[in-house]
Order: structure tokens, then sequence, then C-alpha cells
């Protein structure tokens, strides 16, 4: 059987990729030497910047396959 419609992704991108980038961000600016709060507010910052990312990504490939 022949697929016409592209496959889905999951439900789990958006959530992996904020966890994601939420570990990368903290554990950098707390390897840089910030302090706790200073680490997790940075973490927090990048987990809404992947999902940003993710977000313009998915919809830039759901409107070329029109």
């Amino acid at each position: 059987m022949i697929q016409t419609e592209p496959q889905r992704i999951g439900c789990l991108i958006f959530p992996l990729s904020a966890l994601a980038a939420f570990i990368v961000g903290s554990l950098f600016s707390a390897a840089i030497g910030f302090s706790a709060f200073t680490s997790t507010i940075l973490g927090l910052v990048c987990a809404g910047i992947g999902i940003l990312f993710v977000w313009k990504t998915l919809k830039r490939d759901k409107a070329g396959s029109d």
C-alpha cells in the first residue's frame, strides 16, 4: 500500500526538544561558571528557543509539501 500522506513525526518532538535544549543550555552555562539560578534561567530560555526552532522547521516542511 502506497502512502500519499507524509508520516507523522509524533507528539513527543516538542517536549523532547525542549528537554534536550534545557539540559544542554543549563549544563553549558553551569560549566562556564554561572550560578545555579542563572543556569536554570538560561536553560529555560534555551528550551523556548528549541521549541521555536522545531516549530519553524515543521511549519516549513508542511508548507513545502502542498
